[in-house]
């Protein structure tokens, strides 16, 4: 399987197989990730992830020559590697209005473009979905349950069993006021494949509370600044799109 395809395996997998995000096929995504066999069905699949797929297309337009799971849209759009800010305001613009400028919430959207949000994970989790919203009116653990779990976050690892791993990951907060990152916990969380790259003091990513894939320390800075740009507009902008 491709570098890029793969990867954008590992990070959709988690959500999928929660029945949250993409077709109701998550044995044969984890299937193609353990084989890492090249599936033209999983190339297909990714596309009925509706959430991603479009921020993909419109990051492969501009980084890879239209190729939307070339590993480096991959880092762009998952782990928010800042190439993705080349994505222009009035692209990023039109393609969030055609899915969602009909939907309540719009204005406040297209004032977080205009502020400075890029075609992220981060920016759809805490911008386009409406939890932040819903925690302000008031549903504060269900809410930071939610965002906390569905952002990309990154961790590190502490021992390996099996198919578990103990990680050491910050956890999101509600000060009263604001979403803001709190102290770091120790977590068990799960291993779809081992790449034989798992070991003690490596730093991951975690999607939910599964292990994507092991990270370098610049890919760690990348979601690290990604997610404090795109926390601190959700704070002060508000943006959020009601999607139901």
């Amino acid at each position: 399987m491709s570098d890029g395809l793969l990867r954008f395996a590992r990070y959709a997998f988690p959500p999928n197989q929660r029945g949250l995000c993409g077709p109701d096929r998550s044995d044969e995504l984890a299937e193609a990730i353990r084989s890492g066999v090249d599936d033209p069905d999983v190339r297909s699949m990714a596309q009925g992830f509706t959430g991603a797929w479009p921020y993909l297309v419109l990051l492969g337009s501009e980084l890879a020559k239209g190729d939307p799971l070339e590993s480096g849209v991959v880092d762009a759009y998952w782990l928010g590697d800042p190439r993705g800010r080349s994505v222009g305001i009035s692209a990023l613009g039109d393609s969030l209005r055609d899915r969602f400028g009909g939907r309540s919430g719009w204005s406040g959207l297209r004032d977080s473009i205009e502020a400075g949000g890029w075609p992220t994970h981060a920016y759809h989790v805490f911008m386009v979905y409406p939890w932040i919203g819903l925690i302000r009116s008031g549903l504060v653990d269900p809410g930071l349950e939610v965002v906390d779990r569905c952002r990309i976050r990154s961790g590190r690892i502490q021992e390996v069993r099996d198919s578990t791993a103990i990680v050491v990951s910050d956890r999101l907060r509600w000060t009263g006021h604001s979403v803001e990152v709190g102290p770091p916990v120790t977590e068990t969380v799960s291993i779809l494949q081992d790449d034989g790259r798992l070991e003690p003091g490596a730093l991951v990513s975690l999607h939910w509370s599964w292990v994507c894939e092991r990270i370098s320390a610049r890919q760690h800075g990348w979601l690290q600044a990604s997610q404090a740009h795109h926390l601190r507009l959700a704070n002060e902008v508000g943006a959020a799109v009601e999607l139901a």
